[in-house]
């Protein structure tokens, strides 16, 4: 009995030994089909004069092209494998930069960031009609790119897409929506200063263009202020209750008037306006958002009221002939950088509730701080060697007046200048929102 329950064992371990190499054997054979027969896996290839990343899936991204020609068309696949979108890697970053005039074939769905970005000579742009994405900085600065057709379908532009570009006329189809996400998204036209139309059909679901301005459906928000607009002046519709970051960022205007009900400047919203010199911000304004005056090179004052609570980072910084600004007691935060390069800004009150003080926030300036003894602001003037003077304790309205300016109530003595820190040492860079 025991001898044929060991027989039995030995058959089983045979035959299971059996198994396993004929399943190795399968397995070999299935390798050498795949190997003999092309059929490739995932990661990088290289066809011609293009690169291209091959997903499980059998569909494939243009990564790169190192050829030269100046009027190309784009292929609709490679090695077999269907091209669906363009992303070009850091590697190939220029690689279109000779083009004159491009042609995506259908099947692409997505021009991915920075893709044509700096094509200078880029005239003529014909774009698929399965597209559904332009990335961001797309087509920024392609300052031959008079005019582009975007497809019905296209969903999303990225932010700056056509920035400093020579459009002149843009329709958006029916499908786009204009997309904000966060503080720095929005205006895929920002600074483009040959923009003077928008085509927006009259049963578009979330857009109206009407008085040169682009705006949501129901006309309480405004989108875009085109930067070609040649006005000195411009007074926001009191119906606009919001307005999106980068709206006026490079207009020409010389002073703006903000509607009564707005409670908020978004960021950028006048970045680069270098011609704006006074602004007044309603009463009801509680934020000012970051890089918000940017590079506004002539403003020279700001009445800021009573109610603002926030100043965000590098929100005046570049602002080189700003000489007049007086912060309220209700500001409770300052960003970092937000008064760099103000050069002309020689006094500045901190408000005594002062609760959050960003970094560098004078680098590049002369100015002399007025502060409130025990404050945030003594102790940031005393960490970064900004000159200050201390204010007295029991001054209610402190101005900005130098310390030898007899005030409403005699200020106590104990003002100290110390040293300003050297700009050499320190980053003078205003943020670039990506």
């Amino acid at each position: 009995m025991a001898l044929q329950r060991k027989q039995h064992d030995k058959a089983n371990r045979i035959g299971e030994e059996s198994n396993v190499k004929r399943t190795i054997a399968m397995v070999f054979c299935l390798a050498l089909i795949l190997l003999f027969s092309g059929c490739k896996v995932s990661g990088e290839k290289t066809s011609g004069d293009y690169r291209y990343y091959l997903y499980d899936n059998g569909q494939a991204e243009l990564r790169g092209y190192s050829g030269s020609e100046t009027e190309l068309t784009l292929p609709a696949e490679l090695d077999g494998h269907v091209l669906t979108g363009i992303d070009i890697d850091y590697r190939s970053e220029g690689c279109f930069d000779k083009l004159v005039s491009v042609v995506i074939p259908d099947g692409y769905t997505e021009v991915g960031d920075s893709d044509f970005e700096g094509c200078k000579q880029l005239a003529t742009v014909k774009l698929p009609s399965t597209l559904n994405r332009i990335g961001y900085r797309a087509f920024a600065d392609c300052i031959s790119l008079r005019e582009i057709e975007l497809p019905q379908g296209l969903a999303s532009l990225g932010r700056f897409a056509f920035s400093g570009s020579s459009l002149e006329t843009v329709n958006l189809p029916n499908s786009f929506e204009w997309k904000e996400s966060g503080i720095f998204d929005g205006n895929p036209f920002a600074d483009c200063k040959q923009l003077r139309n928008m085509i927006v059909a009259d049963d578009h679901p979330s857009l109206r263009w009407e008085d040169g301005i682009l705006t949501n459906l129901d006309k309480t928000r405004l989108l875009l202020y085109p930067a070609s607009r040649t006005d000195a002046a411009y007074t926001i519709p009191e119906n606009i209750k919001d307005i999106s970051a980068y709206a006026f960022a490079g207009a020409s205007l010389h002073t703006v008037t903000l509607p009564h009900d707005l409670y908020e400047l978004p960021g950028a919203v006048f970045q680069g306006c270098v011609e704006l010199e006074r602004i007044t911000l309603p009463s009801g304004i509680v934020s000012i958002g970051s890089s918000a005056f940017s590079c506004c090179t002539s403003l020279m004052a700001v009445e800021i009221p009573e109610g603002v609570r926030t100043i965000g980072s590098y929100a005046f910084s570049d602002c080189t002939s700003l000489e007049t600004l007086e912060l309220p007691q209700s500001v409770t935060e300052i960003g970092t950088e937000a008064f760099n390069n103000c050069e002309k800004l020689k006094t500045l009150t901190l408000p005594a509730g002062l609760e959050d003080f960003g970094e560098r926030c004078f680098i590049n300036s002369n100015v002399v701080l007025s502060v409130y003894p025990g404050s945030l602001g003594e102790k940031y003037a005393e960490e970064y060697d900004v000159r200050y003077r201390v204010l007295a304790a029991d001054t209610a309205e402190p101005t900005n007046a130098p310390a030898a300016t007899p005030a409403a109530k005699p200020e106590k003595p104990t003002a100290m200048d110390l040293p300003k820190a050297s700009p050499s040492t320190l980053n003078t860079a205003a943020a670039a929102p990506s």
